[in-house]
């Protein structure tokens, strides 16, 4: 694991708080328009119906985005997915949002998390939460991947809950030397109640990553 930065992250200062609403306010405009399936910027593989992300399509789409440095050995990876959950939304969502419970249930992927600073957590429908986070796969053959991310939690209506993960730049802020760090554009999950005690969860991926190691063949 690299070191983390020392120093105080507080984020209710006036210029990072306000670069953090912006960041999001973005970020939950691009989730909208990536949940729809149909959207053009979505392809379907030709094996196994999986969905990834169109890059040339992508770009058009959002011009703005910010894309971290590129190297030689970074790439794009993403992914759309479904899945019936046996869990309420209001069940679901507090685990989003601790870190702890997060690492926990979700232990095959997450090995590390920690909640780095807070902008509002009076309700679960308005939380947003600076996060580092390090996920893994189950094999010593693969390196894991950090990340520090803003993970907002939005109330979309009565049944629908948007959870956000978009990157921050933390180490351009406090001018320090930029580790390698993984990079999540606006990514997360949509989570719809169904009133049966389950939930309907989309999930999508999208991540820059810079795998100077070659990874095993088999991954």
């Amino acid at each position: 694991m690299s070191a983390l930065p020392q120093g105080n992250y507080g984020i209710h200062h006036d210029n990072r708080g306000k670069s953090i609403f912006d960041i999001v306010d973005a970020g939950m405009k691009e989730m909208l328009v990536l949940l729809d399936v149909n959207d053009p910027v979505w392809v379907k593989s030709s094996g196994d119906e999986r969905c990834f992300i169109h890059c040339e399509s992508y770009d058009r789409k959002f011009p703005n985005s910010y894309r971290p440095y590129k190297s030689s050995t970074t790439r794009i990876e993403s992914s759309k997915q479904f899945g019936v959950v046996p869990m309420t939304a209001t069940k679901l969502i507090p685990i989003f949002l601790d870190p702890i419970k997060w690492m926990n249930m979700f232990s095959t992927i997450v090995r590390k998390s920690r909640n780095m600073d807070v902008v509002n957590t009076a309700n679960i429908e308005g939380s947003i939460q600076l996060m580092y986070e390090q996920l893994h796969t189950l094999s010593p053959l693969v390196e894991a991947r950090e990340f520090f991310i803003i993970r907002c939690c939005r109330k979309l209506d009565q049944s629908t809950w948007i959870v956000l993960d978009v990157s921050y730049d933390l180490f351009k802020e406090i001018q320090t030397t930029v580790p390698s760090y993984g990079w999540k554009f606006p990514s997360g999950c949509a989570i719809q109640d169904l009133g049966n005690g389950g939930s309907m969860v989309t999930w999508i991926e999208h991540i820059q990553v810079d795998d100077k190691n070659q990874v095993y063949d088999l991954f």
